[in-house]
């Protein structure tokens, strides 16, 4: 297993903190944790999500590093089930990283022996205008580090890959070009997760987006099928002069909230189980829909304002159900 450990790192530190991301090393999940907590960070990529996730609540690592938004690409929306099926994790942190990509070549390797170029499909996307001006064979691979990798292994002067500048330093690799994205306002926003009994410091939950000084708070909720109820619950944040950042709305999966009815009553969560009955006259299982939603809302204030403990609560009332993901300076 790979681990990225850095001298100077005290033994105490190594031994209370593990941070762990999907992809391979020296992916931007990687770079966006040591640009939030510094280079000097032990660090243990996952192949998939779950597993980030897993990690976390097993205890095996202290904090996960997900991307859950692109500015370009859109919501990573599994990792929004994810925050709710493994309840026992929390938000104590959100990062905003610009996505810089870079042309990644074995030493002696120039821009006139490249003929074709691997990454992941998102990144080949956000790169077109540079690949086809170059006359370059786009090829996609399941990971930008991992295509990096790939390069590094082989011996082919024709082959680059589109990945970050730490890949290049992790698997030494030349940089051809940097910056070769079509649209330079690329950036995503990962989360840092710990266990809800994790005790975090003052650095640890401080922002690194500067741009929210005041805090943030990212809920999930769900809402009865009735005309207006959307506009109703909305309502309740802008009578307070709370800002909303963001809205998504998902499936609302049956299985996940049987599951988290089952298994999630702690003090983050708050269900109304009679309250569909008294608006509907049915039964919860009776007014499930095949499209039902799940809404998650981020809104810049902290859970432990007085006029947020007050909108959750009248939230709480015309809610089925409520959880809150985090809330963070």
């Amino acid at each position: 297993v790979y681990k990225r450990q850095v001298r100077g790192l005290t033994p105490i530190f190594m031994a209370s903190f593990q941070f762990v991301y999907q992809g391979e090393p020296g992916c931007y999940s990687e770079a966006a944790a040591i640009k939030a907590f510094g280079p000097n960070i032990n660090s243990c990529p996952k192949s998939s999500f779950e597993e980030v996730f897993i990690a976390v609540e097993k205890g095996e690592a202290t904090h996960a590093v997900i991307p859950i938004e692109n500015s370009l690409g859109g919501s990573v929306h599994i990792n929004y089930d994810y925050l709710l099926r493994y309840h026992s994790l929390k938000i104590i942190k959100e990062i905003h990283f610009k996505v810089s990509h870079c042309l990644l070549a074995l030493p002696g390797a120039t821009l006139d022996t490249i003929t074709r170029v691997l990454s992941h499909p998102q990144a080949l996307a956000q790169c077109d205008q540079f690949l086809r001006n170059k006359g370059l064979t786009p090829v996609s691979e399941y990971d930008t580090a991992g295509s990096a990798k790939i390069v590094s292994k082989s011996s082919d002067l024709t082959t680059a890959a589109i990945a970050s500048e730490i890949a290049a330093k992790t698997y030494n690799l030349k940089i051809l070009e940097k910056g070769i994205e079509d649209d330079e306002k690329n950036y995503t926003r990962f989360l840092v997760l710990v266990k809800s009994d994790f005790k975090t410091t003052e650095n640890e939950s401080q922002n690194s987006d500067q741009t929210v000084p005041k805090g943030k708070t990212l809920i999930a909720f769900t809402l009865v099928d009735k005309p207006g109820i959307l506009y109703k619950a909305l309502s309740i944040f802008a009578f307070r002069d709370i800002d909303l950042s963001k809205i998504e709305s998902r499936p609302a999966r049956s299985y996940l909230l049987k599951f988290l009815e089952e298994n999630c009553n702690d003090d983050r969560t708050f269900w109304n189980r009679t309250f569909v009955e008294e608006q509907t006259g049915n039964s919860v299982k009776e007014t499930e829909r095949p499209y039902q939603a799940l809404f998650y809302l981020d809104f810049l204030a902290l859970i432990d304002e007085q006029r947020v403990h007050n909108a959750i609560r009248q939230l709480s009332e015309i809610a089925p159900f409520v959880r809150i993901l985090g809330s963070f300076l």
